[in-house]
């Protein structure tokens, strides 16, 4: 918007004889009211591009976010629901396929979650573990011994279905916990996109996306890296595509916000510390 205020200036003030008509004052008046608006409309720009890198909304990102998974999550079903709905959201009753006798009480939160697909690395090949895509979360409101009821209390898709895997938060969590890098100095770390979320065939800023990196290789909540096309590399054109920041960390892999993109992000794209 900036650049079409700017363009409409030009053509204004590039007409001698358009402002020889306007007398001085009303030009300085104008000229201060333009810079303004201007300086208004860059700041809403630069507060819109990182907004979602405030800390509350990584926190909704990362939980919302999902994760890679090589581990066999142990998981309770929904059942059914209050009125026998299909379809469910927000606010609607469930019913789970298990209850005290698997530790589940009144109060217990639980995620909501569908295993997307099987990640194949986009390099090397290697089977990097499942998708996970959380859906949502539930509130356990009573529990018998082999079942109980749940409430809906938050949504991240458009839709929980009967028959949606759930979860205890305190299991199968995506790694959220801010840790402090245990990379020496100068020890760089470099891997590729390697899935991008709800299967996107690009991504740009504000996408979730996962890279083959983890624990295992010192990856912190918190990391930035550069993003590079692999055909790039050894050319003489700019190769940084972009940037992301690491909101979670599994074993191998870690979940990733683009925080800044100048053309679009496909997976077996490298990253770069």
């Amino acid at each position: 918007m900036a650049c079409y205020l700017s363009l409409l200036h030009k053509m204004l003030y590039d007409k001698p004889s358009y402002w020889s008509q306007v007398n001085t004052p009303f030009r300085i008046i104008y000229w201060v009211l333009f810079l303004a608006l201007l300086s208004a409309i860059e700041a809403m720009n630069l507060y819109a591009q990182g907004s979602f890198l405030e800390p509350k909304k990584l926190a909704v990102l990362a939980e919302q976010g999902g994760h890679i998974t090589s581990a066999a999550l142990p998981y309770y079903s929904i059942y059914g629901s209050k009125g026998d709905s299909e379809i469910l959201g927000e606010g609607d009753i469930v019913f789970l396929d298990s209850g005290s006798g698997q530790g589940i009480k009144p109060g217990d939160q639980l995620r909501v979650f569908r295993v997307v697909k099987l990640i194949i690395h986009p390099v090397t090949k290697e089977k990097l573990g499942n998708l996970i895509k959380v859906i949502g979360k539930l509130r356990i409101t009573e529990a018998s011994d082999k079942t109980s009821t749940a409430i809906i209390t938050d949504m991240y898709d458009n839709a929980i279905f009967k028959g949606d895997r759930v979860i205890p938060l305190t299991q199968g969590g995506a790694g959220q916990e801010e840790t402090t890098s245990g990379r020496k100095e100068g020890e760089g770390v470099t891997g590729y996109i390697v899935a991008i979320k709800d299967e996107k065939r690009f991504a740009t800023q504000g996408d979730i996306v996962y890279i083959d990196q983890g624990k295992a290789n010192a990856i912190a909540v918190g990391d930035t890296f550069n993003i590079q096309h692999p055909d790039r590399l050894n050319s003489a054109t700019e190769s940084q595509i972009g940037m992301l920041r690491i909101i979670a960390v599994q074993e191998k892999t870690s979940t990733a916000v683009i925080s800044h993109s100048s053309t679009e992000i496909a997976v077996g794209d490298i990253i770069v510390e």
